[in-house]
């Protein structure tokens, strides 16, 4: 069992100062549960964040996220407000940072120290329209101006700005600044006012004024007007673990709407009897699964493929938001009017509901998730996706020994051919489904391959349009998005086939995925799950809900 996880305790006892009631009773006030984040302190949080050859104990991204998914099960805003902005200038500064700013990022970290970023809110109108702005000029830079919204501000020691500045020679013109708390002095900065969020309330955005602020050279992270540079290969890990920690707050809304499900009767029977209600926490069951397997692939590839992340983790920070806010959305319905309750068993939900928007926003630069990906199809669609690639198990198999997180190995886009999709095109000649008796998945890996030859053919279109908007392009990215999908469940079943896992290596799962994943595909769409296959799905859900079990991958014991 995770370590927070018993630090954390049952979040559902009585009395717990960590459990769901604090949390609720914090959020209402707008603050962060207090003894919840002094356990994250003393547990040490911040070493974490802190590659393992810098002293810390960040060793796999993957680990990572298992290890922080205790917090985001019980509340959004305390692991947001605690560790996610730190963690995402982290990733800035661990990718183009010097030895030096790599150094004092890793002191501060280490004694728990949070470290304000710009964090696009949603709410906050402000964000896109930067304002703090550079003169360069005697070996340093003169701030003036407001900054985007930022996170964590009140408890920051240090600050990663985001400043437009004069770079003839790059498009963007923005660059990173990290620079101590103690340096910003009151005579030339203004922290405005604190900005308000329908979501993870508790946590403290607002932003920094500056008045003549003076910055050195030593304080620039990669360079002069390289903000757009370096934001496009720190989002690919910062896309990995924010979509793995989004699958815990979800696990934990499931498990609230089954459990209701399961105790509430109606007409003689309980809603979970009720076949509407049980195809809504089986469908959500499984893409919870596809969004445990896209979140799993994209981390391990940061390590196991850096040169192709930059895909893995498109595919993922694009379409696992989407796959939890239609859960949400449904999980909603189930539970009806109790859904807007603000105390008692269920009323995390709504809470879970309103934050979970603020955990899967998307934190790349311009054409966001789908910009990797229309950048791939333009180029290389016709070789990688017929088989020139080899598939790297060490992204699929948990088992597998990784390589170093070596940050600066990271490429903004991928510059080998893609080795996840391409188990789509070998995956019918698998020695795994050699003999098997299941029809349905075996009619779905058929279409797969069909459609990944359709996908090849249509590369002459896309090289047609050069705009990243085009609706054309942007509908058959979308379509490599589900196909890659599909391969990571592939990948990841045949690798708990080959370990001899129960569930995970069973075919029920895997053909509701792979249906689920083509019903969202314009032209490919098979209809509702079977009811064979709803039976299976109930049971382990059920089974897990019982035993508590993680609702992803994992299946691992927690107290939720």
């Amino acid at each position: 069992m995770p370590d927070l996880e018993v630090l954390l305790g049952d979040p559902s006892a009585t009395g717990n100062p960590m459990g769901f009631d604090a949390c609720m009773t914090a959020d209402e006030r707008c603050e962060l549960a207090a003894e919840a984040w002094r356990v994250l302190d003393s547990w040490g949080l911040g070493a974490e964040l802190v590659p393992v050859t810098a002293g810390g104990r960040l060793r796999a991204l993957d680990d990572l996220v298992v290890r922080l998914r205790p917090v985001f099960r019980r509340d959004v805003s305390l692991g947001l407000g605690f560790g996610i902005s730190s963690l995402l200038a982290a990733f800035s500064v661990w990718t183009a940072g010097t030895a030096s700013q790599q150094r004092f990022l890793r002191d501060l970290l280490m004694t728990g120290a949070q470290i304000a970023t710009v964090y696009p809110t949603r709410d906050a109108e402000e964000y896109g329209r930067q304002a703090l702005e550079a003169s360069v000029n005697g070996g340093g830079s003169t701030l003036s101006g407001v900054s985007s919204p930022m996170a964590s501000t009140n408890t920051a020691r240090a600050f990663l700005l985001d400043v437009a500045t004069p770079a003839a020679d790059r498009a963007n013109g923005r660059s990173l600044f990290l620079t101590a708390t103690a340096d910003m002095h009151d005579s030339v900065w203004t922290h405005l006012p604190r900005l308000r969020t329908a979501g993870a309330r508790g946590v403290w955005f607002s932003r920094v004024r500056a008045n003549g602020a003076r910055l050195n050279d030593d304080t620039l992270i990669g360079g002069l007007g390289r903000a757009g540079e370096v934001t496009a290969l720190s989002a690919q890990p910062a896309r990995a673990v924010l979509t793995g920690l989004s699958v815990a707050t979800a696990d934990t809304a499931l498990r609230v709407v089954t459990r209701f499900a399961t105790s509430r009767y109606l007409y003689g029977a309980t809603v979970a009897d009720l076949p509407h209600a049980r195809r809504a926490l089986t469908t959500t069951f499984v893409e919870l699964l596809i969004a445990d397997a896209l979140a799993t692939t994209a981390a391990r590839a940061i390590q196991a493929a850096p040169s192709q992340a930059s895909l893995a983790t498109a595919v993922a920070g694009h379409l696992v938001p989407q796959l939890l806010a239609d859960a949400m959305e449904r999980l909603s319905v189930v539970l009806g009017a109790r859904f807007y309750l603000r105390e008692g068993e269920h009323a995390i939900f709504g809470k879970h509901q309103r934050d979970l928007p603020l955990l899967t926003v998307d934190h790349g630069p311009g054409a966001g998730c789908l910009g990797p990906v229309l950048t791939h199809l333009r180029g290389s669609v016709g070789e990688s996706s017929r088989g020139e690639a080899e598939p790297i198990e060490a992204v699929f198999d948990r088992s597998a020994e990784l390589p170093d997180l070596v940050f600066s190995q990271l490429t903004p886009v991928p510059v080998e051919p893609d080795a996840v999709i391409v188990t789509l095109s070998s995956a019918r000649d698998w020695p795994e489904l050699a003999g098997d008796s299941d029809r349905d998945l075996i009619e779905q890996i058929d279409s797969l391959d069909q459609r990944l030859a359709e996908l090849g053919h249509h590369r002459t279109r896309i090289r047609a349009h050069g705009s990243t908007t085009s609706g054309d392009a942007e509908t058959i990215a979308r379509s490599y998005v589900l196909l890659s999908a599909s391969a990571c469940c592939l990948g990841l079943w045949r690798s708990a086939r080959n370990r001899g896992e129960q569930f995970l290596g069973d075919t029920p799962w895997l053909t509701a995925a792979l249906v689920l994943l083509a019903n969202r595909t314009p032209g490919a769409a098979v209809g509702p799950l079977a009811p064979q296959l709803n039976d299976a799905l109930w049971r382990e859900l059920a089974y897990r809900v019982e035993h508590a079990r993680s609702l992803d991958t994992r299946a691992e014991p927690v107290l939720v």
